[in-house]
């Protein structure tokens, strides 16, 4: 008789608890829809303009000859003209996507979020693919938020949201042999991957490796894969040039000079001198500097990088090494990843040590450890488990990721209180600037993006550099923004006869005595 009676309390129950469950999987679907970057978004920053401008310049014109950006360098060569600053960027590939955003939606923040939030449901997709599980993506892709996963990919580049959905998509890929279609299609993505972040050179090593050693036509596929490649990378380069872009030599010369030879200090007579690549080679000063780096580089690989100690996702690699030691089924899973890391950590020994080139490493690592714990969950029949610990499961994880996420994503109403009254500001102040010669800044894109300017110098980093600028362009104004922390005040000193316009919102302008122009209304 008892049983009778708890038999429908019990059907009532568990029906109350699938029906828990079910919403607790859409009020996670939800919590990650509010969490795209579109609805978070913050001021954007150097690496962000690099590739906007560009791509600004490039759909009003349909060239890429001048986007008003140039680097202190290069205004001291003999040839410089203000009013051409072809595009000399090492990465083309995102300003043509960058470009087609714009023409769609507007130069505005908002249409660099809403991209990078397109590229989160590409990611999203690529994710549920590997997992076949929308539950399992779902919570995983809030875990990468919650632990800052990709952040960096995602607020502070443009670049590297595109490569982020190549190695999801492509990563280990390679185990299934392929039509010589399929795999000339993979190069070409690798190519166009590669004028993206030059990481995605990564992947054509390991398919390479791969299909030696395993395939069975190995040649044929090794060859298509090679040739795809390098058609790819040879016809994106060539494009830049046909759309008026420069070599993008500058740019390898200003990251040489800046973070390998001598990080954070600009080199008088190296980098305000543009000089080739193979001159280095002749510097005794600069080849110590290299060996200097490298030694020490490869010494903190050992040690592991603290910026790589510090990510909150640092976990990854300690289960990537048990499972690359303990795990046989997926042994040489890890043991991909790990080498993968280690690539990167090589890289990073020479150039700045930044901390959201690893992120690429750590989603893939994430994505593979989940894909152990779905197999390892059904291989224990862990999913017989009561359903409303599931459900119970499931609110938790809604509350904390909530709690963490909105920790760092609340930016309420940035387009209306700070984006627009910040790009009439600026538009007033590039406003008072016209007819100037030259406009030096240590933050371009405030007057480029924001203030929707035609043209803005680097600002040299030392006296030295400031005083042999001015003396070229004797009626050159500096505009200085106060609120940048990585940016030093002393090549101001060299501007003793200039006039100091003390702006608000810290920002400062220093003219030529006799230019008697100034700001009003500000």
């Amino acid at each position: 008789m008892q049983s009778r009676t708890l038999n429908p309390m019990v059907k009532a129950f568990e029906k109350l608890n699938h029906k828990i469950f079910r919403t607790s999987q859409w009020a996670l679907f939800v919590l990650l829809f509010s969490s795209l970057p579109v609805f978070s978004p913050s001021p954007i920053g150097i690496d962000v303009a690099m590739i906007l401008q560009p791509a600004k310049a490039f759909s009003q014109t349909g060239s890429l000859q001048n986007i008003g950006i140039s680097a202190a360098a290069q205004i001291f060569r003999d040839d410089y003209k203000i009013n051409e600053q072809p595009y000399w960027y090492n990465y083309v590939f995102p300003v043509f996507i960058f470009a087609g955003a714009i023409k769609l939606f507007g130069v505005s923040d908002f249409t660099f979020y809403l991209t990078q939030s397109i590229f989160w449901l590409i990611c999203f997709l690529l994710i549920l693919k590997k997992l076949k599980s929308f539950l399992a993506t779902t919570i995983l892709f809030l875990a990468m938020i919650a632990l800052d996963s990709i952040e960096g990919a995602s607020f502070s580049a443009a670049t590297q949201l595109p490569v982020l959905a190549l190695f999801i998509g492509l990563w280990e890929d390679w185990r299934i042999e392929k039509t010589t279609f399929s795999i000339i299609l993979i190069g070409i993505l690798i190519g166009c991957g590669f004028h993206c972040r030059p990481e995605a050179i990564f992947i054509l090593l390991f398919y390479l490796v791969e299909i030696i050693l395993a395939w069975s036509k190995r040649l044929r596929a090794a060859s298509a894969l090679i040739f795809s490649f390098t058609l790819t990378f040879l016809a994106i380069n060539q494009l830049r040039y046909i759309l008026g872009g420069a070599s993008s030599s500058d740019h390898t010369f200003y990251v040489f000079g800046t973070q390998v030879f001598h990080p954070y200090v600009s080199i008088e007579g190296y980098i305000d001198k543009i000089r080739p690549i193979q001159d280095i080679f002749y510097d005794p000063a600069l080849i110590h500097n290299l060996t200097t780096k490298v030694i020490r580089g490869i010494l903190r690989v050992f040690n592991l990088k603290s910026s790589l100690r510090s990510r909150p996702d640092f976990f990854v690699v300690i289960f990537c090494l048990l499972g690359a030691c303990f795990y046989q089924p997926s042994r040489k899973r890890y043991l991909h990843l790990l080498g993968l890391l280690g690539f990167q950590i090589l890289v990073n020994s020479l150039v700045l040590d930044v901390n959201r080139y690893y992120d690429y490493v750590f989603v893939l690592g994430l994505v593979q450890l989940s894909k152990d714990l779905l197999f390892w969950m059904r291989d224990f029949r862990l999913e017989k488990f009561p359903l409303y610990l599931n459900g119970l499961m499931l609110v938790l994880i809604s509350l904390i990721c909530f709690r963490t996420i909105r920790a760092h994503y609340s930016h309420y109403d940035y387009y209306k209180t700070y984006e627009i009254p910040h790009r009439n500001t600026m538009k007033k102040v590039v406003q008072s600037l016209n007819g100037t010669d030259l406009i030096i800044t240590n933050t371009w894109w405030e007057l480029l993006w924001y203030g929707e300017g035609n043209y803005a110098g680097g600002m040299p980093l030392t006296v030295e550099g400031m005083q042999r600028l001015i003396s070229k362009f004797p009626n050159t104004v500096v505009v200085f923004f106060d609120k940048v922390p990585w940016v030093t005040e002393t090549p101001l000193k060299a501007l003793t006869k200039f006039k100091e316009e003390q702006i608000t919102d810290g920002i400062r302008i220093f003219r030529p005595q006799a230019d008697n122009r100034h700001l009003s209304g500000l």
